[in-house]
């Protein structure tokens, strides 16, 4: 049983969590991280079980019910790209995530060409679903609806997912030959998904800001030197 995305599944998980969040984002946040968790969960959880190999991740029951910590590995990714920030809301416990100006723009951009790509019908009935029953409520609704869920595990028989043991895995990764369909997203967005969140780029954009704050300015000519 696979449980880890390769680089390719990775930059496809990023690509179909920016068109998520920017479904989930339009009331200004996303959510705070229980009800991103669970939203994403329910889209990947559709795709599994239709055996639509979109989403790449290993959910597993834990804490407070189905948890990926590859999904949070890609919440910092997203935010050390500056795609993504967490806001403090008012009257609010814990701090939303939110697209930035810049996330919002690439994740409308990929939705356009993602989600309205005649290819990818069945993945985009499953964000658009997904996203229509979590605006519609809020964390702890969310929270109930997920618990009252019952599913059939990766090895084990249906349950609960209340009654299910932590631990548990609940989705794992699917493999190719195992899938009915897969998303088709272009090697052009490919290519720039994985220069935007790469390690390099990454370090280059925290460089330039600490430039910044100090007051270093550079010319093109530097630059470019």
């Amino acid at each position: 049983m696979r449980t880890s995305p390769n680089a390719e599944e990775k930059l496809k998980n990023a690509a179909l969590f920016l068109c998520l969040a920017g479904r989930l984002s339009r009331r200004g946040v996303i959510g705070d991280r229980l009800k991103v968790q669970k939203c994403t969960f329910l889209a990947a959880h559709k795709q599994f079980q239709e055996r639509l190999k979109g989403f790449n991740l290993r959910f597993y029951r834990f804490d407070y019910g189905p948890f990926s910590k590859q999904l949070w590995d890609l919440r910092d990714i997203l935010m050390n790209a500056g795609l993504l920030e967490e806001r403090k809301q008012t009257n609010r416990e814990f701090e939303e995530l939110a697209l930035t100006a810049s996330g919002k723009a690439l994740a409308d951009d990929l939705a356009r060409d993602i989600l309205e790509d005649d290819r990818n019908v069945r993945f985009t009935e499953t964000i658009e679903d997904t996203a229509r029953l979590c605006t519609e409520k809020h964390t702890g609704q969310i929270m109930d609806y997920v618990y009252g869920l019952e599913v059939e595990p990766v090895d084990g028989p249906s349950q609960s997912i209340r009654d299910m043991p932590q631990g548990v895995d609940i989705i794992r990764v699917l493999e190719p030959h195992e899938a009915s369909a897969e998303i088709a997203i272009s090697e052009g967005w490919m290519e720039t998904l994985a220069i935007l969140l790469s390690k390099e780029n990454q370090e280059g954009l925290a460089r330039a800001e600490r430039d910044l704050s100090d007051g270093k300015v550079y010319s093109h000519d530097q630059v470019w030197a």
